[in-house]
């Protein structure tokens, strides 16, 4: 029957020319469905083989920048890295123009600045992770077992990493967190889902939900409005599921959320003089912080889960406690002559012991905003 309607249209130019492109037209649409089912089936495989990694090692995913020898650091006002451990007497220099590590157990994973790569360090020697060539953003890489966690323009995206002796390269497959636009913002991960926080237009911040097995998506009530500082985009601190956190408009309280259930709570309330933030250390530690109102003046720093001091750091946030050792992040500003501030991210490395310094960077890269 079909053949007896055909027949007669075929015998017409137009129609022959409609009739194909109907056909093409038809393929196409066949063969994009059949990518996107075959790109879905992949991701959720990613996602399941994740998914058994975080069954035993359940955890807030941040760059790691230690070892059993030494802790590393970036120093972002010198492109540098360098190590460090409690029997020399000031770090040493080992990696040059970079923008972003985290260590893993066959090395260091390096973005040197200006090129789409990525790159395993070990002992002085370098080779390119192949099928790298992706345009990272913000410098900043994590990793979680085999699977690497980055930044591009679009949000963060997931990988899987094959570093054998005989294959140095990233899997083909790549899957991104919807609305997730940095690292930084990611929570907590488990067997069971992944925890990070979106932003709406306004500024306004929500726990986002992606489910391992579906894939699925959702957000929960607005929480807050964070302050943003050079080395913390958000002040937060996450351990064993649970989240605190600065609410908007009350800088002088610290909630608490439990991830899995929703619920909240006051953790401190502070006097309305003062203000209270709360982070977490590339080694665990979730430290929470107390400055007079307008955050000028540093009160203390004490770690919420065990109340040790680091009152030494002052306005310093801790990046890594590495034996007697504390790496922190410092914010220098100089204002120029056209109005615009100079913002220097200085690294300073502290004895834990005695609070004094044992060395600090003096790098001239900064990043410019205007007053």
């Amino acid at each position: 029957m079909i053949n007896n309607i055909l027949r007669p249209l075929w015998k017409k130019k137009r129609c022959r020319i409609i009739l194909v492109l109907v056909i093409i037209g038809l393929s196409v649409s066949a063969f994009q469905c059949i990518a996107s089912w075959k790109r879905e089936k992949s991701q959720r495989y990613l996602a399941n083989n994740l998914r058994q990694v975080l069954d035993s090692t359940a955890c807030a995913p941040t760059p790691t920048y230690s070892d059993d020898q030494y802790c590393y650091f970036f120093t972002a006002d010198e492109g540098c890295v360098y190590r460090y451990n409690d029997t020399m007497e000031v770090p040493e220099q080992i990696i040059s123009g970079v923008q972003g590590i985290t260590v893993i157990p066959q090395g260091i994973l390096v973005q040197y600045a200006g090129t789409q790569g990525l790159y395993l360090w070990k002992d002085g020697m370098v080779c390119y992770i192949e099928n790298s060539n992706i345009d990272f953003f913000g410098g900043e890489i994590l990793t979680v077992g085999d699977y690497l966690f980055y930044n591009t323009i679009h949000g963060v995206c997931i990988r899987q990493m094959f570093l054998d002796e005989d294959a140095l390269r990233l899997g083909d497959v790549s899957l991104q967190l919807p609305d997730c636009l940095y690292l930084q913002y990611i929570l907590w991960a488990d067997a069971n889902a992944i925890w990070y926080l979106t932003a709406d237009e306004s500024g306004m911040y929500r726990v986002g939900r992606m489910d391992w097995e579906t894939c699925a998506y959702e957000t929960t009530d607005t929480l807050t409005r964070p302050s943003k500082t050079q080395r913390h985009l958000i002040w937060m601190a996450v351990s064993d599921g649970v989240y605190d956190y600065r609410p908007s408009g009350s800088a002088a309280f610290l909630y608490t959320m439990n991830l899995e259930t929703g619920e909240v709570e006051t953790r401190e309330a502070l006097a309305d003089d003062m203000t209270i933030c709360a982070y977490r250390t590339s080694t665990g530690e979730c430290l929470f912080q107390t400055l007079n109102r307008n955050g000028s003046i540093a009160e203390s720093t004490v770690d919420l889960q065990t109340g040790e001091a680091y009152n030494f750091l002052g306005l310093d946030t801790a990046q890594t406690v590495y034996g007697d050792a504390v790496v922190a992040n410092r914010y220098d500003i100089e204002l120029d002559t056209q109005g615009w501030y100079r913002c220097y991210h200085r690294t300073v490395v502290y004895r834990k012991s005695t609070g004094a310094v044992i060395w600090e960077s003096n790098g001239s890269v900064y990043y410019e905003d205007y007053s």
